[in-house]
């Protein structure tokens, strides 16, 4: 012991050295009196007594009898005075066997060295199978051979020569089960990135559960499901036709056949459509932004977001969601009064399968001001009302959202006058074939995001992310000819390269000029822009001048209009 206060000793233990041991515990005012574990010396080896025997004087280990069981023996008291197999782990297995069970009871192990001729399991089966020392100390590990039928057995150890019972008691009640065969999954499907309505507090994972109907499934398992080759995870059983599985997390979206094993070892043989869970994710959102007028379509991708092979899709559950609640809950009805620390309901517009894009979803954008840039996709959500406030509710269901996908409101912008331009339209004609370069004047060609105060929303112009969709989908639209050309200068100035014109024209025709940020939603105020036929070149005069120039020269043709236009001298010979 180590002297601490005075007169007081604080009893230690100490390594032996050359050894794993440590000294004998030591406890009494002068740390005098040896307490077990100790350790004794025999055949040159240092062992330490077990939890069946006490260190002696000369520190050997003296055994002492377990009350109603016999006295342990060997120089370590590890050895019971029977042998008995007290559990079994797992304890089931299926019928074609090969399932690996842990046996445990005292001093297991001590049998394999003690009996030479070597130790079986017994399985009740027609054939036994060898026993090996298990992980840990009092165990052994079998095979679980196979049986020709589903039972219940006892399992115990037995020796090779003419089959004697080492053990006294055997484990009763070890089931062998047919393998089980997945009938149906409810749900099919779920997101990849699941979070939960989205309300009052940030949105948090909510792992998907999958529901497993299979022909049985024992009462004593250990079950674990696979998804696809993903990590296993454990299930739980409700009743011996159901289990439940939680699905992993996921690196990307896939159809995972869906295996479990009873026993956290020997998984279901692969099945067919039946075994099948499609996760699905959204990859991104076209446009990223709309005007609040709700007018445009959103064209929602990612991966296996239709699927129609199966029937277990109901359409009257897509839901896209744009925006949501405020953190602290607050929420409020589009059209009421601006009041701080309040948010706009999220919107919630019906998704269905776009007969455009395949693979792909649409869903109308909001057509009110969505104040934050979440956006969310379910393809099973149901309406939920609040009973107390009936224009209160929100969409149960497991939502899918991404980084790539976002989606902001903006005020439409307005083509007018505006005092860094001198022109609203310039110029105001161009030719039939398209390629015009008209510069179009106006205010909010940057995505501002909210529009002038109109009691609602006390904001005025303010550009947070300009040019939040990329070429080619804000447009100008020339009568029925569309523009992909457009270049955004700034918030009053845009450029539209005019598009052919759809039809021949003889005379000139004149179309109105809009303005879509989002390719759809179109601003204008009616302003005109004219399609000119192609001029012709009949003669000039004079047909010659001076080789400094400065000649003027007269053109006759047809065609001409009232405007500048181009005139082009190919290079003399």
């Amino acid at each position: 012991g180590s002297r601490d206060t005075v007169g007081t000793c604080t009893c230690e233990k100490y390594d032996i050295p050359d050894t794993t041991f440590d000294t004998p515990k030591y406890s009494g005012a002068s740390c005098e009196t040896r307490q077990c574990p100790g350790y004794s010396v025999a055949g040159g080896q240092t062992v330490q007594c077990g939890g069946k025997g006490v260190c002696q004087t000369d520190f050997t280990c003296a055994c002492f009898n377990e009350a109603g069981f016999g006295v342990y023996s060997g120089i370590d008291c590890q050895i019971p005075p029977s042998f008995i197999v007290s559990s079994v782990k797992p304890k089931v297995a299926p019928i074609e066997g090969g399932t690996i069970v842990t046996l445990s009871g005292p001093g297991l192990e001590r049998l394999l060295t003690n009996t030479p001729s070597g130790v079986f399991c017994d399985f009740q089966a027609a054939v036994r199978t060898r026993a090996v020392v298990g992980l840990t100390g009092g165990t052994v590990l079998c095979p679980a051979p196979p049986q020709a039928t589903a039972k219940t057995v006892q399992v115990g150890l037995v020796s090779v020569q003419g089959g004697n019972l080492l053990s006294r008691v055997g484990f009763v009640g070890f089931e062998y089960y047919v393998m089980n065969r997945i009938v149906r999954l409810t749900p099919t499907f779920a997101p990849l990135r699941p979070v939960g309505v989205n309300r009052g507090p940030p949105d948090v994972n909510q792992p998907n559960i999958v529901t497993v109907t299979g022909t049985y499934f024992p009462p004593a398992g250990t079950f674990v499901c696979r998804f696809g080759d993903c990590e296993s995870i454990v299930g739980t059983r409700i009743d011996e036709a159901t289990v439940t599985c939680r699905m992993p997390t996921l690196a990307k979206p896939g159809q995972l056949p869906i295996t479990v094993a009873s026993e956290a070892q020997t998984y279901s043989p692969e099945q067919g459509r039946e075994a099948i869970y499609t996760v699905f994710g959204v990859t991104g959102i076209s446009p990223k932004c709309g005007a609040q007028t709700g007018v445009a379509i959103a064209t929602v991708t990612g991966q296996f977001l239709v699927d129609a092979q199966d029937s277990t899709r109901n359409p009257n559950r897509f839901w896209c969601r744009f925006g949501r609640t405020s953190l602290s809950g607050l929420t409020k009805n589009n059209g009421i009064p601006y009041q701080p620390g309040y948010q706009v309901y999220a919107f919630h517009s019906k998704a269905s399968i776009s007969t455009k894009t395949p693979g792909a979803l649409e869903c109308r954008v909001p057509d009110w001001t969505v104040e934050v840039e979440n956006f969310g996709l379910s393809l099973n959500s149901l309406y939920q009302a609040n009973p107390n406030v009936p224009t209160d509710g929100y969409y149960v269901g497991q939502w899918d959202s991404s980084p790539s996908a976002t989606f902001r409101t903006y005020f439409p912008p307005e083509i007018g006058a505006n005092p860094v331009n001198p022109y609203v339209i310039f110029p105001t004609l161009g030719a039939v074939n398209g390629g015009t370069r008209v510069t179009v004047s106006g205010f909010g060609f940057d995505y501002a995001r909210y529009g002038p105060n109109n009691g609602v929303v006390p904001f005025s112009w303010v550009s947070t992310l300009p040019q939040c969709n990329k070429p080619p989908i804000p447009t100008c639209s020339f009568g029925l000819s569309v523009s992909t050309r457009v270049e955004l200068l700034n918030n009053a100035t845009i450029v539209c390269i005019s598009a052919p014109l759809l039809d021949p024209i003889s005379e000139p025709k004149t179309v109105v000029i809009e303005v879509a940020l989002d390719g759809q939603t179109y601003s204008s105020k009616l302003n005109q822009f004219q399609y000119v036929p192609p001029a012709s070149v009949e003669m000039v005069y004079p047909t010659a001048g001076l080789s400094s120039g400065g000649t003027t020269v007269t053109i006759f043709g047809k065609k001409f209009v009232d405007s500048v236009t181009g005139l082009q001298f190919t290079s003399p010979k």
